[in-house]
């Protein structure tokens, strides 16, 4: 009898002691994207395009902007939920396209394959020489033409920041670059942002 209860008690301690292992592990892992107690590393990738406006037959009736734009655990930590972009001074914060808190890996993950398809080789155009009165005609116009050329990558970290727009990028050579670039911009966007209208607050998604 004696046996037996040792032989159960050591089984119920080894039990213990894997279950104990297994919440080690699953602890960590959680902390894959950054330590509880750092600020991380602030990152953000926003991207600007123009897109058709249909009518319930399905013709084009006009362009309207999609500002999307994403901020990492570290950037949230750091700079809080404003993406510094010239484009909050205008009504198009409103209905803009939000990620926030996006886990730091992920970040540079994403990061690094937009440097992998080529972002650092294409034309930097700055935001503060971008022409805003210009882009707001494109919808007040409905012009075709300069909606479809325009679309503005901006990429930031702490010691990197670049802005290319596809009109400065449109030489042979560039401009496959700058489409490689934005195939992989719109990607992540469209994966780690939903829609943020006046009436609604969500930060959602968080922690992607």
């Amino acid at each position: 009898m004696a046996t037996r209860f040792s032989l159960l008690l050591a089984v119920a301690i080894l039990a213990g002691c894997s279950g104990g292992g297994s919440q080690g592990s699953s602890a960590t892992s959680g902390d894959w994207d950054s330590a509880s107690d750092s600020p991380g590393v602030a990152m953000k990738i926003s991207y600007l395009s123009f897109q058709p406006q249909t009518d319930a037959k399905g013709a084009t009736t006009g362009w309207k902007h999609a500002w999307k734009y994403m901020l990492s655990q570290g950037w949230m930590n750091k700079r809080g939920p404003s993406p510094r972009e010239p484009f909050e001074k205008t009504p198009w914060r409103r209905d803009a396209f939000v990620g926030e808190n996006i886990h730091d890996i992920r970040m540079s993950e994403m990061i690094d394959r937009l440097k992998a398809a080529g972002l650092e080789e294409l034309k930097d155009t700055p935001l503060n020489q971008l022409d805003f009165e210009k882009l707001k005609r494109i919808e007040l116009t409905g012009d075709k033409d300069a909606a479809s050329r325009t679309r503005i990558i901006t990429v930031e970290t702490e010691n990197f920041r670049r802005t290319v727009a596809s009109y400065d990028n449109h030489t042979p050579g560039l401009v496959e670059r700058f489409r490689a670039v934005e195939r992989e911009v719109i990607k992540c966007v469209f994966a780690n942002t939903i829609q943020v209208t006046k009436d609604s607050h969500s930060t959602m998604p968080r922690g992607k």
